[in-house]
């Protein structure tokens, strides 16, 4: 996970360095072809990353496909938000919740066990 938000942070550094340029086309209201051409960009070697374990019994898996879309659409939204407001908190920072956020959700997001709605702990 610390390798994950150590390349996450270099971007937001990134972003922050070059804000000037991020700014007008991920602000809003963003530049629509700059962002479809990221989210290419950026969902390229997802599918190779997922890991492949099966669900768990009784649940249906998510399309491979539908995984970038979630991790794509959310991605210029966090830069969106964080330009926007004139960086309010460090790229280290950002990083880790984006990070966070991807990959255990909201409520871990929000540091909380993930608890299914029976209460049994995952």
């Amino acid at each position: 996970m610390d390798s994950r938000i150590a390349g996450a942070q270099r971007l937001f550094e990134h972003l922050a360095e070059h804000r000037w340029m991020y700014q007008p086309l991920l602000g809003y209201p963003r530049d629509r072809r700059f962002v479809i051409r990221a989210r290419e960009s950026l969902s390229g070697g997802i599918p190779e990353r997922i890991d492949t374990a099966e669900p768990d019994p009784g649940q249906v898996r998510m399309p491979i496909p539908l995984i970038p879309v979630f991790a794509t659409e959310l991605f210029p939204s966090v830069i969106a938000w964080w330009l926007d407001r004139s960086l309010p908190c460090s790229p280290r920072q950002t990083a880790e919740w984006f990070i966070r956020f991807l990959f255990y959700g909201y409520v871990g997001a929000l540091g909380r066990d993930h608890r299914l709605p029976d209460d049994t702990p995952t």
